[in-house]
């Protein structure tokens, strides 16, 4: 029997030839029947050898490809060269008449050598395939192992979980919008539950334990408001990083004795890495209480309060690492990425000599908009801002909620003005009017500051530009814009000028104030 397996196999193998004798018979019967004066097809264009070529290579692979090709080159070659199509002396392989046999074994190997690689990648996904349905029997088995395990778990805690269930059921109330807040909450809730006496919270500073809140009403406490992470109770829980407590007494004499040590019980506060960040004491509770069903219940409240101060620490970790900021559309970056952005040129500043400048772009009377309408004017603003500037410019949010920083390198002070000057003009074209009670439009005001070698950090360069926002000669110029101030100094106004009045000796005498129009200047004029 196996015998018989393996000579079919080997049949298979080599059942090609025989359809390669079939189809080249098949055609030679048709070219003796439709074009007997052409044999084998010398002359025809396409040649019909080009069908057992094709087929097959596509059906086998390279070597099949490659014997079919072979096969039809030398029926041409045999018919070609009684025709003298092709003249064994003055013609070489594969040029002239040799051109199409050549062609033959060619598109043979090319068009076999893909069917092979189909075939390899077919069977290697069928490989794929097969490991996948055996790994998931594997999972169903496993996951009817482990949903009777759950039940058989349910119902051993059913009777267990009466009061963590009421505890749960606080914890979900408290609001903890703040931290404070919170703890002050947790240990009313230690009280409650586990009739404690004095019980206090300690947060990670630096390598010491800081006091943040303690319950303590009788003024029962033996513990500093700095604790060391090597003492007593502390250093254990800092080694093993889960509950501990003192060993539990016998009698109420022990316990008086217990009642001497300044902690009963602690739980840590930890990172989802495990790094503590501060720990929960209680460090007063009746006898009776102390059991492990306290331990138990202490133990789940250090876990929760230690999830949620992880997701608030994840979370604002998360705010400083982000990039684009979200309230005004993306098109700008956040604060921490502006600074970042900003540090970096400063030090290319430094060392290339490279021009830097910094505008602050402040929205006046912020207070007085809805948070709707300054949702709405940040995304504006976003917009306006990603459309007017290049991608070299770098545009974000600052550290002051109603103000935008934007970075210009490489461009002169003149060129920075018209480009402030253009924002300023299409913000105006917007006719944004913020404010409920009032028809007032919409006033931003600028402060455009010019790297110095002094500034060496990047709050040297934000102070630059803030002062100009607290000179009060600056900000009465702002009322518009510093570009429609220049702008009315070079456009003859009659009803605000004086009679008599000599620009060019006031320019002349307020110099250091016109730096950047000194176009006006005498030299320029004359």
């Amino acid at each position: 029997m196996e015998n018989l397996k393996l000579l079919q196999r080997q049949f298979r193998d080599y059942f090609f030839l025989l359809e390669i004798l079939i189809f080249t018979a098949v055609l030679h019967v048709l070219n003796l029947i439709f074009n007997p004066e052409q044999l084998g097809f010398v002359g025809v264009f396409p040649n019909p050898h080009w069908i057992t070529v094709l087929l097959i290579a596509s059906r086998y692979g390279l070597l099949q490809g490659l014997i079919a090709g072979g096969a039809a080159a030398i029926l041409y070659i045999y018919f070609a060269a009684q025709t003298g199509i092709i003249d064994f002396q003055s013609m070489h392989f594969p040029h002239f008449g040799f051109r199409i046999p050549f062609l033959f074994i060619l598109a043979g190997g090319i068009i076999g050598e893909i069917r092979s690689l189909y075939k390899k990648q077919k069977a290697k996904l069928d490989k794929d395939f097969n490991a996948t349905n055996a790994r998931l029997e594997d999972l169903n088995v496993l996951l009817v192992a482990v949903s009777t395990s759950k039940q058989e778990l349910e119902k051993r805690i059913a009777t267990q979980t009466s009061t963590l269930l009421s505890l749960f059921d606080r914890l979900n109330q408290i609001d903890t919008s703040d931290n404070k807040e919170l703890y002050l909450k947790i240990l009313d809730m230690l009280v409650e539950h586990l009739q404690i006496q004095v019980a206090s919270i300690y947060l990670m500073e630096g390598n010491k334990l800081k006091l943040q809140v303690r319950v303590d009403p009788e003024h029962l406490t033996q513990l500093p408001d700095t604790l060391n992470l090597t003492d007593g109770l502390i250093g254990e829980l800092v080694l093993k990083k889960t509950i501990v407590s003192i060993h539990q007494p016998d009698s109420e004499k022990e316990w008086t004795k217990t009642g001497e040590q300044p902690i009963m019980m602690a739980v840590p506060i930890k990172r989802r890495d495990e790094s503590i960040i501060g720990v929960i004491n209680i460090e007063r509770l009746p006898f009776l209480v102390f059991n492990h069903h306290a331990m138990r219940i202490f133990s789940r409240i250090g876990n929760w309060v230690s999830t949620l101060i992880d997701k608030r620490l994840q979370f604002q970790e998360a705010e400083k690492e982000r990039i684009l900021d979200p309230e005004s559309g993306g098109n700008t970056f956040t604060y921490p990425y502006f600074q970042k952005r900003l540090e970096y040129e400063i030090a290319r500043a430094h060392r290339f000599n490279s021009i830097l400048s910094l505008a602050l772009f402040r929205i006046h009377r912020f207070n007085e908009m809805s948070r709707e309408t300054r949702n709405d004017l940040y995304m504006v603003l976003g917009m306006i801002f990603k459309k007017q500037l290049s991608e070299t410019v770098i545009v974000g949010r600052y550290k002051w909620p109603d103000t935008f920083a934007i970075i210009f390198t490489g461009d002169d002070k003149t060129k920075t003005q018209q480009l402030i000057e253009n924002l300023m003009q299409e913000i105006t074209n917007f006719h944004f009017k913020p404010f409920a009670n009032s028809h007032d439009s919409l006033e931003i005001r600028t402060a455009l500051s010019d790297f110095q070698k002094s500034y060496t950090t990047v709050s040297d360069f934000e102070k630059a530009a803030e002062k100009l926002f607290n000179d009060e000669k600056f900000n009465t110029r702002l009322q518009q814009s510093d570009m429609d101030f220049l702008r009315n100094l070079t456009t003859p106004q009659t009803e605000s000028v004086p009679e008599g009045f000599n620009d060019i000796l006031f320019i002349d005498e307020n110099r250091d104030d016109f730096e950047d129009i000194s176009f006006l200047s005498m030299e320029n004029r004359g």
